[in-house]
């Protein structure tokens, strides 16, 4: 989504750069010079935003809002930087101003159901994500985020759907491959369920959320030494999911 974002506001730059290129005026207005100023602030703080500099990116957003107010993907853009934190209230108001100022920000709905689903609300998120695909279909973001928030809810059929068709959608979506293993495993369907975790690891060998349950599946099928394989390159990539896992599997190594 924050490739989507940070693409959105080049293409943005580059508009208003050939209007004032073809403009009459000799000189900008106040108004034209704030826009500009916003749009640039705006590629600093989606910057930011990708190599994980939340706080930075959350200051660089506001100061574009500031030059801005009307800029709908700033607001987008500062939602996400609240998600990525944890502040999920903060963000959901940011995704309704977005919303407010283009009811046709497909990424803003996606945002607004990605922050209601991790704050539980899943039906509103539910809601946020169809709304977000009826405006654009192809957006596979929205069919991950709704298939996440199906296996949060326990509809797992539901989330195999929408897993399926964001992988459609688009084949190198690694997240949609994990949360679509996260599904098969709540069916006990873990063959398939590891095939997906794989697949997701081969499209993102950093894909940390994918080792850890790769590893939980193995452990379920009784497979200790694959799961261990899983946990020590975990442990190169997020020392808080190893220590999970090696509990998980010091607990299965328990006598029964």
């Amino acid at each position: 989504m924050i490739k989507q974002l940070l693409l959105k506001s080049v293409v943005f730059l580059f508009l208003i750069g050939i209007y004032l290129a073809h403009s009459n005026s000799n000189v900008y207005s106040e108004y034209e010079q704030d826009v500009v100023e916003a749009s640039m602030e705006l590629q600093f703080a989606y910057s930011e935003l990708s190599k994980g500099e939340t706080d930075e990116a959350i200051v660089s957003f506001n100061k574009a809002i500031s030059l801005d107010d009307k800029n709908s993907l700033a607001y987008t853009g500062l939602g996400s930087a609240y998600v990525q934190k944890g502040n999920f209230d903060e963000a959901i108001v940011s995704f309704n101003k977005a919303i407010s100022l283009d009811d046709k920000n497909s990424l803003a709905c996606t945002g607004l159901g990605k922050a209601y689903s991790r704050k539980g609300n899943f039906d509103e998120a539910i809601v946020s994500f169809n709304k977000a695909i009826s405006l654009d279909d192809k957006n596979s973001l929205a069919y991950t985020g709704l298939g996440y928030t199906y296996v949060r809810k326990g509809n797992s059929d539901e989330a195999i759907v929408s897993f399926n068709k964001a992988i459609s959608l688009d084949d190198k979506n690694s997240l949609a491959y994990t949360g679509l293993g996260s599904a098969y495993v709540r069916k006990g369907s873990f063959d398939e369920a590891i095939v997906s975790f794989n697949k997701a690891i081969s499209l993102d060998a950093k894909n940390s959320p994918a080792y850890y349950a790769l590893g939980l599946a193995y452990l379920s099928l009784d497979k200790k030494d694959l799961a261990l394989e899983q946990y020590n390159i975990l442990n190169e990539l997020n020392k808080d999911l190893a220590k999970q896992l090696y509990k998980e599997i010091e607990l299965k190594n328990l006598p029964q």
